[in-house]
C-alpha cells in the first residue's frame, strides 16, 4: 500500500518537473500590454506566443504574472510574463531590453536560449 507521504511526495516530483521551451529571444520597448499593464524597458519582463493564452480576456488569463526563467549559456534572468509576442512561436521570447542585456548585448538583437516557467 502505497503511503499517503509517497502520494504527496510523488506528485509535488511531478508538478515540478517543468517543460523547457527552445527558441529564440529577441528584445522589445515595452509599453501597455496584453495583462493590462504598463512597463517600461528598465522591467524584466516578457512576452510570449499568444497560444499560452487562454483566457477570452488576456487581463485576465493565468499567464500574466508568471516567472520564466530565460537560459543563454551560463547566464540567466528570471522574467515576469506581461504580453503576447504576436509574431513569436511557441519556444520564442520576447524581453525588454533590461532582461535581454542579462543574458546578452541588445546589438545582437536574436540569441539563441531555452526557457521554463518558475
Amino acid at each position: 500500500m502505497v503511503s499517503f507521504t509517497q502520494t504527496v511526495l510523488a506528485a509535488a516530483t511531478l508538478a515540478s518537473a517543468a517543460t523547457a521551451y527552445s527558441g529564440q529571444a529577441t528584445w522589445y520597448e515595452p509599453g501597455l500590454g496584453a495583462c493590462g499593464r504598463t512597463n517600461n524597458r528598465n522591467d524584466l519582463i516578457a512576452a510570449i506566443a499568444p497560444s499560452f493564452f487562454t483566457h477570452p480576456n488576456p487581463n485576465l488569463d493565468s499567464i500574466c504574472g508568471r516567472k520564466a526563467k530565460v537560459t543563454r549559456g551560463s547566464k540567466t534572468v528570471v522574467v515576469t510574463i506581461v504580453d503576447k509576442c504576436m509574431s513569436c512561436p511557441q519556444g520564442n521570447i520576447d524581453l525588454s531590453p533590461a532582461a535581454f542585456q542579462q543574458i546578452g548585448n541588445l546589438d545582437e538583437g536574436r540569441v539563441s536560449t531555452s526557457w521554463v516557467f518558475v
